[in-house]
């Protein structure tokens, strides 16, 4: 018998992968690490008229389309990968700039060498916790950057409780983590109550992985493409290997 998959995003965010593990024949829970609160904001004259806007999540879209109804007409968008430019797409907006690979490096790297020497301004919307990365390599490339914090990310009110109850209930299982932040989360309950159960570590992408490895801690899965639905598709392939890890 397969381990349970935990699923740590926010709730909305756990139901496909849901239904494709359970599909699969694999127990999957949704315990949700994180959540997204939005914040208010002034968009300032000048930050309307900038060359581009990057947006890096689906939260940065929503925020953003909730309070700014009519997106500015000459502004040029790119999108760090295919939900985010999926969630743009049907809203209605045009995305002139998606990389080959869905992480930051990849979309600087290859942004800055198509556009970098015709822009002079970027308008950012972002998590209030978002690493300076991709300001600080814009800034360097003499770069303007309008940061914009669009929303908060917080530990659930009953994330906690159902940890504990899932640790207990299942000593064995796999954590998905899709952000450094459910798994600081995830990792801070654990510690806080003193848990140490048997589990194996499956993470979206470089950034998480990172953070994962820096608490001293082993990823078990990371797809070629860091997309969730690529992670998932990595868990349900190896549940069927004769000497899978679960």
């Amino acid at each position: 018998m397969n381990s349970p998959v935990f699923l740590t995003r926010e709730k909305n965010k756990n139901q496909s992968g849901l239904l494709r593990l359970q599909k699969a024949g694999i127990e999957a829970i949704s315990i949700p690490m994180i959540e997204t609160k939005p914040l208010g904001f002034k968009l300032k004259e000048e930050a309307r008229h900038a060359d581009w806007i990057f947006f890096t999540s689906q939260n940065s879209v929503r925020f953003f389309a909730d309070r700014i109804r009519q997106f500015p007409e000459k502004m040029k968008v790119a999108s760090i990968g295919s939900k985010t430019s999926e969630a743009l797409q049907n809203l209605g907006v045009k995305v002139d700039f998606e990389p080959s690979l869905y992480e930051t490096e990849a979309f600087l790297r290859e942004w800055s060498q198509l556009y970098a020497e015709k822009t002079q301004t970027v308008l950012l919307p972002q998590s209030k916790i978002a690493k300076p990365r991709i300001a600080g390599f814009l800034s360097d490339l003499g770069i303007s950057c309008f940061r914009l914090p669009l929303y908060d990310t917080i530990l659930p009110s009953d994330a906690a409780a159902n940890l504990e109850k899932a640790v207990k209930l299942y000593p064995h299982f796999i954590a998905v983590f899709a952000s450094p932040s459910a798994w600081k989360n995830f990792k801070q309950i654990l510690d806080r109550f003193s848990l140490k159960p048997s589990f194996l570590i499956a993470s979206i992408g470089e950034v998480t992985t990172r953070a994962i490895e820096e608490d001293g801690y082993k990823v078990d899965f990371q797809p070629e493409n860091y997309q969730m639905d690529d992670l998932i598709d990595l868990i349900i392939e190896e549940s069927k290997n004769d000497d899978k890890k679960f």
